[in-house]
């Protein structure tokens, strides 16, 4: 924003480009083919007229012919402002939505199957028909994670896991396992510990206590 124009644009950060979905990727095609709409709203609410818009441009539509749309954002404000009508509030309708995963190597129109399978088993005359008709069931493909998050989250699934096997088994730290003081539990914290020092006829014995292992705490005692 420049307080002294009175202008406001959009912002990148240095070196940053834009990144979208490519049109011929493996997600539904309602979402792909509103990507650039959305994109030229967002960068027109955010410039404060056609000639900031005009240099904003450039880079989102670069970023959506390199993802292959044909498409480039423009400035439309959509004419002079009309009056607002006031908005009649209608019940919304409960509904209940399947989401089946998209793929495009699914030639089969699931969703249009699915509302043919309601028609055929809950028909006119079913006790079942009120719950279950076009009007309270709908369908909207969702989309399923790639390859890379699949990839990633695996992996930290399995790093936790070590991590968590390693610190559960993993009770004692002495090179001589038999020697242990704790018969192989000296990684053990908050305990109380009591320590006999004999020397010759006499013998004195130590009772201390510590947050952390027994070894830190006998070095610092």
């Amino acid at each position: 924003m420049d307080l002294e124009s009175g202008t406001h644009k959009p912002y990148r950060k240095p070196n940053d480009e834009p990144l979208y979905i490519h049109v011929k990727a493996n997600h539904p095609p309602t979402i792909t083919k509103h990507i650039p709409t959305a994109i030229e709203k967002r960068i027109r609410e955010l410039s404060s007229n056609e000639k900031v818009f005009s240099m904003a441009a450039p880079p989102y539509n670069a970023a959506l012919k390199k993802s292959g749309y044909e498409r480039t954002i423009t400035y439309d404000d959509g004419g002079a402002p009309t009056t607002l009508k006031k908005k009649r509030k209608n019940r919304q309708r409960k509904s209940t939505w399947f989401n089946p995963p998209f793929s495009r190597n699914v030639e089969t129109n699931v969703g249009s199957q699915f509302l043919k399978l309601i028609d055929r088993h809950f028909p006119r005359g079913s006790k079942l028909r009120k719950i279950f008709n076009r009007n309270t069931m709908k369908v909207s493909y969702s989309c399923m994670k790639n390859m890379d998050s699949i990839i990633k989250s695996h992996n930290a699934r399995i790093m936790r896991q070590n991590n968590t096997t390693t610190n559960a088994t993993k009770t004692c730290n002495c090179r001589d396992k038999g020697a242990c003081p704790l018969h192989g539990e000296c990684l053990a914290n908050s305990i109380v510990y009591e320590a006999t020092v004999t020397s010759g006829s006499d013998s004195r014995s130590y009772i201390g206590l510590t947050g952390v292992t027994l070894n830190l705490g006998t070095a610092t005692t």
